[in-house]
């Protein structure tokens, strides 16, 4: 019955398109079939799924951590992070999803600090002396 509620907010926000190319012909895969794309009429989110199928935020996680639910909603996520790439690849200002990306789906921004090597020489200083510190 979960599954049939979460199936049924997403049936109500996405539509199937069939890719064409400039002159309206359809765009065909490698196996000769026409390429067809799910859309979304309005960005899907967990949020408004709760409000759609009425539960609470709460409600969505405790279900998300149960045997029968988790399967339900770990696929239900995966929809989601699934359009939030793809508008990262397709948006001139992605800040919003990469805010959604890094708060809600667990991916950061990489950052390499080199520290140089005077840096480096203070390190090793300082390990000297804690170790010189630490034998008397």
């Amino acid at each position: 019955m979960f599954q049939k509620y979460v199936e049924g907010y997403f049936d109500s926000i996405t539509y199937i398109e069939e890719l064409t190319d400039k002159k309206g012909e359809p765009i065909l895969n490698q196996r000769g079939k026409p390429i067809k794309i799910m859309r979304f009429a309005v960005p899907p989110s967990i949020p408004a799924l709760c409000l759609q199928i009425g539960i609470t935020h709460p409600t969505w996680q405790n279900y998300s951590k149960k045997e029968g639910f988790k399967e339900v909603c770990g696929v239900a996520r995966q929809i989601i992070e699934a359009y939030l790439m793809q508008e990262l690849n397709t948006r001139d200002n992605p800040r919003g999803v990469i805010f959604n990306l890094q708060n809600n789906y667990s991916m950061a921004e990489k950052h390499e600090v080199d520290a140089g090597q005077k840096t480096m020489s203070l390190l090793e200083r300082r390990d000297i002396i804690l170790k010189a510190a630490k034998e008397l």
